[in-house]
């Protein structure tokens, strides 16, 4: 892999999918700009705070080209990246990117305090499982779409799907794997890029 995967650096915990990636030995480069996007492989929406994130978004004018970017670009999105990429969001008054066909609910995970980590199984084209924590993570309320995969569920809930548009595939998340050090997504993620 010759270009770097850009990581969304505005807020949230960025810095954590920079270890992952470090730790699989993949370029990549942190973007706050619209340019730096540029020449990058894909992109991973990390986790964070998601009404910061979309004000921070428009402020800097990095909406349409971020999804200018997923037309041609794989994309990852855990917990609040997720919320971004959704195509509806319950619980709040965001408008995300709607990249993904699903609905959301923020928080619906509890608050701070009710932070878990546990081990999900993964469904094909996936393989594996996963160790992954949800920290006041959304719940995917709706993935009924027929372009929707669910990769994988927790308590009955789809908390990693999968879509692919056109020649693009975008992978979202629930859930935070690399708070837990586990690199299986990333790596799958990485197998999506040209």
């Amino acid at each position: 892999m010759n270009q770097p995967v850009a990581i969304l650096a505005l807020q949230g915990d960025f810095a954590c999918h920079g270890a992952m990636l470090d730790q699989i030995g993949a370029p990549y480069r942190y973007v706050r700009k619209p340019e730096e996007l540029k020449g990058c492989a894909g992109l991973i929406l990390p986790g964070g705070e998601s009404t910061s994130l979309t004000r921070q978004i428009d402020f800097i004018g990095l909406r349409q080209p971020l999804q200018d970017f997923a037309v041609h670009h794989p994309l990852l999105g855990t917990c609040a990246g997720l919320i971004l990429m959704a195509e509806n969001v319950e619980g709040g008054t965001i408008t995300p990117l709607s990249l993904l066909s699903i609905t959301v609910q923020r928080n619906a995970y509890g608050r701070q305090i009710a932070s878990l980590q546990t081990t999900l199984s993964l469904r094909p084209p996936a393989s594996g499982t996963l160790r992954a924590a949800f920290i006041r993570a959304p719940l995917i309320c709706d993935a009924s779409n027929p372009n929707i995969s669910v990769l994988a569920t927790y308590e009955d809930h789809p908390v990693i799907v999968m879509q692919r548009v056109g020649n693009v595939t975008h992978l979202g998340a629930a859930c935070h794997p690399e708070v837990c050090g586990d690199s299986s997504l990333h790596r799958f993620f990485l197998d999506l890029l040209p």
